[in-house]
């Protein structure tokens, strides 16, 4: 996310980049593919928000983050957050981990997905099944920056549009031509850098 960090910093803006949940530095056993992370985005914004009542937030995420962050868009939130950025997001861990067995491992879900559904609800709390982006997308109204490469061969691009179609607030949409899974960066910097400049411009 590096990368990323100097994008926004150039932008003018001040960057927080956390580890998620059992990443990185961060503690926690269990990934939580969205669906734990939301609650430790929750406290983030907050402690920001502790330290200058002002300040103005954009929530941005890749792959996993991105459906964190679209997640975290549908729960209570205070009105310095002001937009999100997603790039990449699956719309639940069920149907990522179903579209990678069939895709990856040409294996089909069931048995096998349905099992460790049951096991991480029993180890980690939670079950692929819950760690869905869109019933809490459907309660967002911050304005939103979907980016999806039509070329993404890992989260599949028909994963988008079920997101945009739960999204009730206002929403631009860019899905670059021949960008794999968050390439769109690598394989259009320039435009990149300008459509989240533009989206940002106009909501921050």
């Amino acid at each position: 996310m590096a990368t990323f960090g100097d994008l926004f910093y150039n932008l003018g803006f001040n960057v927080l980049i956390p580890d998620n949940r059992a990443h990185g530095e961060s503690g926690g056993k269990f990934i939580g593919f969205g669906y734990l992370d939301r609650f430790d985005y929750l406290q983030w914004i907050d402690m920001v928000c502790q330290k200058d009542q002002r300040q103005k937030i954009v929530l941005m995420g890749m792959s996993m983050g991105g459906t964190t962050v679209l997640s975290v868009s549908g729960e209570k939130l205070p009105n310095n957050v002001k937009a999100v950025i997603s790039d990449s997001a699956y719309t639940s861990a069920y149907d990522e981990l179903k579209y990678q067995a069939g895709h990856m491992f040409h294996l089909p879900a069931f048995p096998v997905l349905n099992v460790l559904n049951w096991m991480s609800g029993w180890r980690a709390g939670f079950q692929y099944s819950q760690a869905d982006a869109r019933p809490l997308i459907a309660k967002s109204q911050l304005p939103t920056l979907f980016i999806h490469g039509l070329a993404d061969d890992f989260v599949p691009t028909k994963m988008v549009y079920e997101l945009i179609g739960q999204h009730q607030g206002e929403h631009v949409v860019w899905l670059p031509k021949g960008a794999g899974h968050v390439a769109a960066f690598e394989e259009y910097p320039k435009e990149y850098i300008e459509r989240v400049a533009t989206f940002l411009n106009q909501h921050v």
